[in-house]
């Protein structure tokens, strides 16, 4: 064999041990994804089993949450579900659920209960103060229609240097007692 022979032997020898890592490279990931799913996959279906399990005698089902006069409610108080967000009106997924939130509400009618609670995350500068107007608005028996605005509008106030002067011009297209708010 002349040293071109072995010096290309040698480069298909290697590029076979790549090719071969390269394949078990992939097998492994393969593995790991698969196991993540059946991971995935068990869980949701063992939370499921949980969320479905009969209700306790008393014909109540055994959760912990209470909803107090504090909160923002929509629909009837002896509903059979009651859904509670934890939203911030400056974040963008939020505002993206806020849709399908109200046709559930429409959808399901007396047999859901919503209930709003505000969780403003620290990297949104404007979030707080949002979750603030929004429950002076609530005082004045408008939380759900300012809850409306502030996420249609949200590009226009979220990075604003200006918010509060947006929600006063929110607060007065509703009518809204600004010395209250």
């Amino acid at each position: 064999m002349t040293k071109k022979e072995r010096r290309e032997a040698r480069r298909q020898e290697r590029r076979a041990e790549q090719e071969k890592r390269a394949s078990r490279h992939t097998a492994r990931r393969a593995a790991i994804w698969t196991g993540t799913a059946v991971a995935l996959v068990a869980v949701v279906f063992g939370g499921v089993r949980l969320a479905v399990r009969a209700p306790s005698e008393s014909g109540i089902a055994a959760v912990g949450m209470v909803i107090g006069a504090q909160d923002q409610k929509k629909g009837s108080p002896e509903a059979a579900v009651t859904l509670v967000e934890y939203s911030d009106f400056q974040c963008p997924a939020c505002r993206a659920s806020a849709p399908l939130v109200t046709r559930l509400a429409k959808e399901f009618g007396d047999s859901l209960q919503f209930v709003y609670r505000h969780f403003p995350l620290r990297q949104h500068d404007n979030a707080e103060r949002a979750a603030q107007v929004s429950e002076a608005a609530g005082m004045q028996g408008k939380f759900w229609e300012l809850h409306d605005m502030l996420f249609d509008g949200q590009d226009d106030w979220a990075e604003s240097r200006n918010a509060e002067e947006l929600f006063l011009q929110y607060a007065e297209s509703l009518g809204l007692n600004k010395e209250q708010f």
